[in-house]
């Protein structure tokens, strides 16, 4: 089942459920400026869907934005705490999205969230 296979070591299931909707919602949308043709040269861009066709898509842009080496200082949550457009991650969002990293770390669990 491809929900269950992990992509580059992430948990895809996780990543459907509670990592791609805040990141669709507010920034991947139809009037975000990161969906399937990301606005004005930005270098993070998601595909509109996350069809079974885009998950490996979607993760492989979304770990561009993650240091596994420190999961709390990761571009993503760092801009998506601190949106350029006021359309920032809650923090709930953002613990799910720190957690999600961990999925992808060999022998780590996910420490407290700093959010």
């Amino acid at each position: 089942d491809m929900d269950e296979m992990p992509v580059e070591g992430h948990d895809v299931e996780q990543f459907n459920t509670v990592v791609y909707p805040p990141l669709q919602t507010r920034c991947a949308n139809a009037n975000g400026c990161h969906g399937n043709q990301p606005a004005f040269g930005q270098e993070f861009g998601l595909a509109n869907d996350n069809s079974p066709n885009n998950v490996q898509t979607n993760i492989s842009e979304v770990l561009d934005f993650v240091n596994e080496a420190n999961p709390a200082l990761s571009p993503l949550l760092g801009q998506g705490l601190n949106s350029h457009r006021d359309s920032n991650f809650s923090s709930e969002e953002a613990c799910n999205i720190f957690a999600w990293i961990y999925t992808g770390i060999p022998d780590q669990e996910a420490p407290p969230c700093p959010y």
